[in-house]
């Protein structure tokens, strides 16, 4: 049986339906590989494992931040100095107020006994 309007390219009712059908399967299929992809992975893997990798990694990225923060600027501070011939500014500490000479004498009070 022929559709209404008659053409070359035009589908008859019969190849329509089965294209029709033939989506179907396929959106079926599909979403039957992604409940079975779905099942794996809830089968094979461990929440609390996974957490601990991730704990385990961002700390590693931490470290490894900080080490290179530190040698970065042990290595600023080096090529500043061999550069300018000066020391780097943030190197300079604050000055420490003076320190008394002589030792503060301790005066013995005698507890009074109860």
């Amino acid at each position: 049986m022929k559709s209404g309007v008659s053409g070359i390219a035009l589908e008859t009712d019969e190849e329509a339906l089965m294209a029709k059908r033939r989506d179907l399967v396929a959106d079926q299929l599909q979403q039957l590989a992604e409940d079975l992809e779905e099942l794996w992975r809830a089968l094979t893997r461990d929440p609390k494992a996974e957490r601990r990798k991730e704990r385990a990694w961002t700390m590693l990225l931490g470290a490894l931040g900080a080490a290179s923060t530190i040698a970065s600027r042990q290595l600023v501070a080096r090529l500043w100095a061999i550069l300018t011939g000066e020391h780097p500014p943030t190197a300079r500490r604050a000055p420490q107020p003076p320190r008394r000479t002589e030792p503060a004498e301790r005066e013995d009070v005698a507890t009074p006994a109860r």
